[in-house]
């Protein structure tokens, strides 16, 4: 089920970005999600300082993003509406994430990454964004 919320008479599907003074950024990368589930965002964590110079990771229950396919876990471009390049193609549903020590980790009830076996946790190279199987 898609539905957008209006905030400060905009739309906005799945996530929103507030400005510090509380009026809202122009910044929409507009999810979608594939029934039956319903379009939700479970888990962001921040890379590179903060959520204005960083890249965004997000993970819940989502098909595309700004129409860019990924599969319940992304990385987004502050800069823009976009998806980055990494798409780790997570076969269910993506509810932790956190960033350090130079990984991307990612929890949830999937079973696979880029179509290899892993079991509910995951890891990748914050460089490359490499899949690091256990």
């Amino acid at each position: 089920m898609q539905s957008q919320i209006m905030r400060f008479g905009q739309p906005r599907t799945g996530l929103a970005r507030i400005n510090a003074d509380g009026s809202l950024n122009s910044w929409n990368p507009v999810l979608s999600v594939t029934p039956p589930f319903m379009l939700t965002v479970h888990t962001i964590a921040i890379d590179g300082g903060t959520i204005y110079s960083g890249t965004i990771y997000i993970g819940g229950s989502f098909n595309t993003i700004g129409g860019q396919t990924r599969n319940y876990v992304a990385a987004l471009n502050t800069g823009n509406n976009n998806a980055t390049s990494w798409n780790p193609n997570a076969n269910s549903l993506v509810l932790a994430l956190a960033v350090g020590g130079g990984a991307i980790y990612v929890g949830g009830v999937f079973t696979t990454m880029n179509g290899q076996p892993c079991n509910r946790i995951a890891a990748f190279d914050e460089t490359s964004g490499d899949f690091k199987p256990s």
